[in-house]
């Protein structure tokens, strides 16, 4: 299949008008590319790119993206998004701090995108059915709905009747039609609206980048968290000094109702000290010492006359005090209605690593899955580097072999059993004397060793240097330049998003979520509902 390439060139100047576009037919998957060429002044080392698409299914963001030698950048349309008729595209372009920090955002590029529905689709949508919702609420709005046949006059209200009409008619349209949304989240987010009791059909939690060092853990809260607001790093002066180094700030709870303070982040704190005091009652939950604070989350419920307050050492000092401790101390805390909420934790044997935004690790929490995503790299004699041949005994030589450019990168030095045909040495033997160490100490003649900060690969056997290129060939050693590729289900759960206003957490801050979540079909006649109470006394 022909693929549909549209040029959108994305200018330094400010936008005044948003482009609309027609970007191929619906459902089809990667058939439309959009190619965005930036104008010079815009491509700096300090930037970074993507798109974020906001369609009726909510929306989705992609990975930032590198442009090229052109200064283009390529965004292939999968089918979440041709599916849905419609969607917007905005193309964005963020600087990052030292920090890690977004200091600024520029909507550098806004445009339209229409598909054109296929055969099938008109037919659900028009020919089968000769309703549309749009029709419906316009209908509502200028008082020409008058429930079943008949003119029932200006003033009718609408009956129980005409609400099981108009839920039938929303049902003929909305049946067999997917309701499931999806939405990429970092940190801490607001979920979509109408999402009560959505059930979630995958959550899976990935690393934002590489890391040598790996994510041991994973947590993600899902509910209101009424701390972010005062977590912000502008109001730290919102802390009022009390007793020595101490200050607080209160906690806007609701009486008589559980909570639970969920500390997304393990380990002791290493520099202050904080506590949840509810009245008389002082739980620690920073405490470099106190062993009591080392815990996952804790309920805890303000009564009537109770005094709800955070209280903590150093954070009034300065706003860069302030954003050390949200950085170090309180990277995930969060406070949410225990009823209207889910906690998931999720420790691994091994830690969770990306070597790439392609390849890399993936943990889902409902399937309990989790994924060791590979790449895998070949050894051959044309990789081999023969004036790097150094002969370390008169049986033993030391040989260099380079990967080309476009093989992966690897992610650790060659763990046991990752490696065919040859054992791994933890350092590279360089010299005879090495030589006969790494023998002594293993009895190991040969081995392979990866830790080259060039990525090159030296391989010590007792090959000779004439046969060496043969042996290679035949042997055709691979290496694997991640963790091995499987998947190791877990006990799986069941997670129904909660009630009233949602935001969800990821933690550690190097973790990003997928969630995709089915919108429960009494959401969206409560949705109806709402719309037509509202609007009932003016039919």
């Amino acid at each position: 299949m022909k693929q549909n390439i549209l040029q959108i060139a994305v200018s330094a100047a400010p936008e005044t008008a948003e482009d609309t576009l027609s970007a191929g037919k619906m459902y089809e998957h990667n058939a439309t590319a959009l190619v965005f060429t930036l104008e010079e002044s815009l491509v700096l080392p300090e930037y970074r790119y993507y798109a974020e698409f906001v369609t009726v299914s909510g929306t989705a963001r992609t990975e930032y993206l590198t442009p090229d030698a052109q200064n283009q950048i390529t965004v292939v349309l999968p089918v979440e998004i041709t599916s849905q008729m419609t969607a917007l595209c905005v193309f964005n372009i963020v600087q990052i701090a030292e920090n890690g920090k977004t200091e600024q955002v520029i909507k550098a590029k806004t445009v339209r995108l229409y598909f054109s529905a296929l055969e099938n689709t008109d037919r659900l949508i028009d020919e089968n059915h000769a309703f549309s919702v749009n029709q419906l609420l316009e209908a509502i709005r200028q008082n020409t709905f008058k429930g079943e046949k008949g003119d029932k006059g200006d003033t009718y209200i609408l009956t129980d009747a005409d609400k099981t009409e108009i839920a039938q008619q929303v049902d003929r349209v909305f049946y067999g039609l997917p309701l499931q949304k999806h939405m990429t989240v970092c940190g801490t987010q607001q979920l979509h609206a109408a999402t009560d009791n959505a059930t979630v059909t995958e959550l899976t939690v990935r690393p934002t980048k590489a890391t040598f060092d790996g994510i041991d853990a994973a947590q993600v809260a899902i509910g209101k968290n009424i701390i972010a607001d005062i977590l912000d790093s502008s109001l730290y002066k919102n802390f009022k000094a009390t007793v020595g180094n101490y200050a607080e700030i209160p906690l806007n709870v609701k009486r008589d109702t559980p909570y639970v303070l969920a500390k997304l982040r393990g380990g002791l704190t290493q520099g202050m000290y904080a506590y949840i005091l509810v009245d008389t009652v002082r739980t620690w939950f920073c405490h470099n010492t106190l062993e009591t604070s080392n815990f996952t989350y804790f309920p805890f419920t303000a009564h009537t006359d109770s005094k709800c307050t955070l209280n903590a050492t150093y954070i009034y000092r300065s706003q860069d005090e302030y954003q050390k401790v949200l950085d170090n101390e309180w990277n995930g805390l969060t406070i949410m209605e225990q009823e209207n909420s889910v906690i998931l934790k999720q420790d691994f044997t091994e830690p969770l690593c990306a070597v790439s935004a392609e390849i890399g690790d993936s943990f889902d929490f409902i399937s309990g899955t989790l994924t060791r995503r590979t790449a895998k790299a070949i050894l051959t004699s044309a990789q081999l580097d023969a004036d790097s041949t150094v002969a370390l005994t008169q049986t033993a030589y030391r040989y260099k072999l380079t990967l080309p450019e476009d093989s992966p990168r690897r992610l650790y030095g060659c763990a046991e059993g990752h490696c065919t045909v040859l054992p791994t040495m933890a350092v590279d033997v360089k010299d005879s004397a090495a030589y006969t160490a790494y023998v002594q100490e293993t009895g190991q003649t040969e081995g392979i060793w990866l830790g080259s900060l060039d990525e090159s690969i030296y391989i010590i056997s007792e090959t000779a240097p004439a046969d060496f290129a043969a042996w290679l060939e035949a042997e055709m050693p691979e290496i694997l330049y991640a963790t091995v590729e499987r998947k190791e289900a877990r006990e799986t759960a069941a997670v129904t998003l909660p009630k009233t206003d949602k935001d969800i957490c990821i933690s550690p801050k190097e973790l990003c979520a997928d969630i995709r979540f089915s919108a429960d079909i009494s959401a969206v006649s409560n949705d109806f509902e709402s719309r037509i109470a509202c609007l009932e006394n003016n039919i």
